[in-house]
């Protein structure tokens, strides 16, 4: 997403598993990014 930083207009909003409570596949796609970032 820092290629949409600085585009006026556009905001980041980080979610977390929280946040996620409608659908699960949703919920495991958040998962699998934050896992993601950790190996970082």
């Amino acid at each position: 997403m820092k290629i949409l930083k600085d585009v006026k207009g556009i905001e980041i909003v980080e979610l977390d598993g929280r946040d996620i409570i409608r659908h699960k596949l949703v919920k495991g796609i958040l998962k699998a990014y934050e896992q993601l970032e950790q190996k970082k």
